[in-house]
């Protein structure tokens, strides 16, 4: 099957509340595969999985992301984000000077303008949203644009293996986004369990209310959490590619929610050394899997997308 067949049935929707899967042929010299479950609330039912993945190619650049939604119509603004970020990044590539500094300002200037697009559009962002994590290669430069509590990791081997995460988690606890949600007028606190105790993680609200509980500190959509400084501004590391990097791993949080950047590392090296990308897709996907049935009867949206270098 060609590329671009392989492609047009790739890009079909990936909302489906059922295991998904998808590899792709070497392209100059990389080898992927993506892999995605959905995840279930409190019923144990298996509900709408509002994660998307993106794998494509322009203007000479490979480009890699996941699209993490939340709220009622989350699954609606990732695969907004899909279909329309490599279009938009694309021609904002074409008209930017091709230096660090340029790809860096088209990749900033495409992803605010579809959020804009997205508060223009009909899909209700009230209180749903989008994180995204994504890689874009350019021959050896690779730059990782990260919005929001998805990440990304790069593994490398010198004399010992090590994995290095690439991307900053978006969150209240980080003290810069922090300080700019109180700057904006935004509270940070965590909900009250049934006996009124703080439990789980740090969320964004409004000063007055307690909406939206936000658990990230920028993101796509969000309308009213962008009211007290969640914003949708990728944060970008630029690096070049050396003889030592091996593979890249992007994956929302129902992965790292469980599993340790090392012990994703771990869990793919068997894979690695033997080229079977698809396998170490799939053994994330499981192993995350397992960890949220263990320990919780919710389970988060979990997919990840493996780049062997």
């Amino acid at each position: 099957m060609l590329y671009s067949q392989q492609m047009q049935k790739y890009r079909k929707s990936t909302s489906s509340p059922i295991l998904k899967s998808q590899s792709l042929p070497v392209i100059n010299e990389l080898r992927f595969a993506m892999r995605t479950r959905a995840g279930s609330d409190q019923q144990h039912s298996v509900k709408i999985n509002q994660d998307s993945f993106i794998a494509c190619r322009f203007n000479g650049y490979q480009f890699f992301a996941i699209c993490d939604g939340h709220g009622q119509n989350g699954h609606l603004v990732s695969q907004y984000l899909k279909k329309n970020i490599p279009i938009i990044l694309s021609n904002y590539l074409k008209d930017m000077t091709l230096n660090s500094e340029g790809i860096n300002q088209a990749i900033i200037r495409s992803y605010l303008k579809i959020n804009k697009d997205l508060f223009q559009s009909n899909i209700d962002t009230n209180l749903a949203g989008s994180t995204i994590v994504s890689i874009l290669i350019k021959d050896q430069q690779i730059f990782c644009a990260n919005v929001g509590d998805s990440r990304a990791i790069i593994c490398q081997k010198v004399n010992t293996w090590m994995a290095i995460q690439i991307s900053v988690d978006h969150k209240p606890n980080n003290v810069k986004e922090r300080a700019r949600i109180i700057n904006a007028d935004g509270r940070i606190s965590q909900r009250k369990s049934s006996e009124g105790y703080p439990a789980g993680p740090e969320r964004v609200y409004l000063s007055f209310s307690d909406t939206p509980g936000l658990a990230m500190t920028r993101s796509f959509g969000d309308k009213i959490a962008a009211k007290v400084g969640v914003i949708a501004e990728p944060e970008i590391l630029e690096f070049k590619r050396t003889k030592a990097h091996k593979f890249i791993v992007l994956a929302s949080d129902g992965v790292w929610d469980q599993l340790t950047n090392d012990e994703v590392m771990d869990l793919i090296l068997p894979y690695f050394k033997d080229k079977q990308v698809e396998l170490a897709t799939e053994r994330i996907v499981r192993e995350a899997f397992n960890r949220w049935k263990q320990f919780s009867i919710l389970r988060d949206d979990i997919t990840c997308i493996v780049i062997f270098l």
